[in-house]
């Protein structure tokens, strides 16, 4: 099944655009500009965004870690 996302703010080639997004299977398939947008309206998407960083995993704060900590 495809779950399409729309905003008129979804980033593509380094600036927000209104646009549609497919993904199926938890992958993003087609990324398509539109003229205008109602779905997500005025919310912000950014696609294939993965934030992978952390804090307080492992038992510490890795901002709190010296340079040995941290590997």
């Amino acid at each position: 099944q495809v779950m399409i996302l729309s905003s008129n703010h979804v980033y593509v080639s380094g600036k927000f655009v209104p646009a549609s997004i497919q993904i199926e299977n938890g992958k993003i398939i087609a990324i398509e500009e539109k003229e205008k947008n109602k779905d997500f309206d005025a919310s912000y998407i950014v696609p294939g965004f993965i934030d992978i960083h952390t804090h307080g995993g492992y038992g510490f704060e890795i901002m709190d870690a010296n340079m040995d900590q941290a590997r």
